[in-house]
C-alpha cells in the first residue's frame, strides 16, 4: 500500500514539474513572440517615417518645379512620380520583408519551444523564472 502512495506521489509530482515546465516555456515563448512583434513594429513605424519623410520632400520639390519653365516643369514632375512609385514600391517591399522576419521569428520560436517540450528542458535564457525550479 505505500508502494503505491509513493508511486502516486512521484506521478504527481511529475505532473505538477510537467505543467510548470509547459508554463515556463509558454511564458518563454509569448515573450520572445513579443519582442519580435516590437522590432517589427518598431521597423514598420520607421519605414512609414521614412516613407512621410520623402513624400513630403516630393512634394516641395514639386512646388519648386511649378515656378520653372513649363518645358522643365513637365520633365521634373514626371521625374518625381517615377520617384514616387519606386518609394511606394520599395516601401511594399520593406514591409513584406519585415513581415516575412516577423513570421520567421514567430515560427522559430514556436520550433524551439516545441523542442524544449520534447526534451523536457528549458531555454538557457528564460530570464529569472528558470533559478525557481
Amino acid at each position: 500500500m505505500e508502494s503505491s502512495k509513493g508511486s502516486t506521489m512521484d506521478k504527481e509530482l511529475q505532473r505538477i514539474n510537467t505543467q510548470q515546465l509547459e508554463s515556463k516555456i509558454n511564458a518563454w515563448r509569448e515573450r520572445e513572440k513579443a519582442k519580435v512583434d516590437h522590432k517589427a513594429d518598431r521597423k514598420m513605424a520607421e519605414t512609414q517615417s521614412w516613407q512621410e519623410e520623402m513624400k513630403a520632400c516630393n512634394e516641395a520639390k514639386s512646388k519648386m518645379i511649378e515656378v520653372s519653365a513649363e518645358k522643365l516643369k513637365k520633365l521634373k514632375i514626371e521625374q518625381l512620380k517615377n520617384k514616387e512609385a519606386q518609394v511606394q514600391k520599395t516601401v511594399a517591399e520593406k514591409k513584406a520583408s519585415i513581415e516575412a522576419q516577423r513570421e520567421k521569428g514567430k515560427i522559430a520560436i514556436d520550433d524551439k519551444a516545441e523542442k524544449y517540450r520534447a526534451t523536457n528542458t528549458l531555454p538557457k535564457t528564460c530570464f529569472g523564472i528558470c533559478k525557481k525550479l
